[in-house]
């Protein structure tokens, strides 16, 4: 797990969207989906 994932999902859980938070960090959405879904996978 890395910092910039919890990054990531913070942004996610703020904007309540995938896609509002892919927007506002400036990345792609499937780049933040596989993040949220590597951390899901790692956490259980």
């Amino acid at each position: 797990m890395e910092s910039s994932d919890l990054r990531v999902f913070q942004m996610v859980a703020r904007e309540g969207s995938i896609t509002k938070a892919a927007a506002r960090l400036g990345y792609v959405q499937s780049n933040v989906t596989a993040r949220v879904q590597q951390l899901e996978s790692e956490l259980g």
